[in-house]
């Protein structure tokens, strides 16, 4: 009689009987490797500063409906990074997203499903705490990879989740969320939270949430985009913190303060740079001059007396 090949996890026909223990092990092992590895370079040849491989959930499916799942959100996450890339926008808004190529209008440019889900502000319940807690100790770590924000959040459970960390993690969800339509639950997306909003008129791309559980998100532009151009869409929110990133209409003071008095030092440096230049050497010509000029006063005084 043949003997039944039994396993605690799904695994193709043939393979080695091995413990959870030891899977899990060695899905930590490469995880670590995952973190540590440089960033890869997408299809068009751009380097992002977070990427597809470092982020891609490499769970052991314990259903076939979830294989299912998982394999379908590695596909679409590898097909969203095949044409964008996340870089710096060297502006207050840190992150963007980028085209890696020229995209013509009405394409879908992602297409993906949330990394972490919860009830945020509706009929006046939070649950983004309770959640993220009760996410596995490997899904936190990944998030904390993929969200700049994220990375000084404890990394215990609820004993050393002090209070900082809470609100930490609300304004990140007020922040970076998207809700779906019945206005319930707010979603984290590896690629789709990193766009930046404009208003109507210079936004180039469109987003819409399945209303249905896994509550997808699909991106599609609304015009033209060239190679490197960034891509906005409007948030559609009130009581936004920040206005259009493109023409800066409805932008808070305080940022437009701030962006000023860059601005403003940044010519001041390249002005004293160009004066230094044409002065041969900058200080030393003054320091010469100033000399010369005391040597003088010093021969008028001992003149008259």
């Amino acid at each position: 009689m043949a003997e039944v090949h039994r396993c605690s996890y799904a695994c193709g026909l043939g393979s080695t009987l091995r413990s959870a223990k030891d899977m899990d092990m060695e899905r930590e092992r490469q995880l670590k490797l995952q973190i540590a590895a440089r960033p890869v370079q997408s299809n068009s040849g751009k380097t992002a500063l977070v990427h597809a491989g470092t982020q891609v959930d490499t769970r052991l499916p314990q259903s076939r409906a979830n294989m299912l799942r998982a394999v379908a959100e590695a596909r679409a996450l590898e097909q969203n990074f095949d044409i964008l890339y996340v870089h710096e926008t060297g502006t207050y808004r840190r992150l963007g997203v980028f085209a890696g190529r020229d995209l013509s209008k009405g394409r879908k440019i992602i297409a993906e499903y949330p990394t972490f889900s919860c009830f945020h502000w509706n009929k006046g319940k939070r649950t983004a705490v309770d959640e993220w807690l009760s996410l596995s100790h490997r899904h936190r770590e990944s998030m904390r990879v993929w969200f700049r924000k994220l990375r000084k959040m404890a990394h215990g459970g609820n004993d050393t989740f002090v209070k900082k960390d809470k609100k930490r993690l609300n304004q990140f969800i007020t922040d970076y969320a998207f809700l779906d339509p019945q206005r319930e639950r707010a979603h984290i997306y590896r690629l789709s939270s990193y766009i930046n909003h404009a208003c109507r008129s210079c936004a180039n791309a469109q987003f819409w949430v399945d209303g249905a559980h896994p509550n997808c998100i699909n991106v599609s532009l609304v015009r033209d985009v060239k190679d490197g151009d960034e891509i906005f869409i409007f948030y559609n929110r009130p009581n936004l913190r920040f206005g259009c990133a493109v023409c800066q209409q409805w932008q808070p003071l305080g940022n437009m303060v701030g962006a000023f008095f860059r601005n403003l030092c940044k010519r001041r440096g390249k002005a004293v740079a160009a004066g230094n230049e044409s002065t041969n050497g900058g200080g030393r010509g003054v320091t010469k001059s100033s000399v010369n000029t005391s040597t003088a006063l010093e021969e008028a005084v001992l003149a008259k007396s």
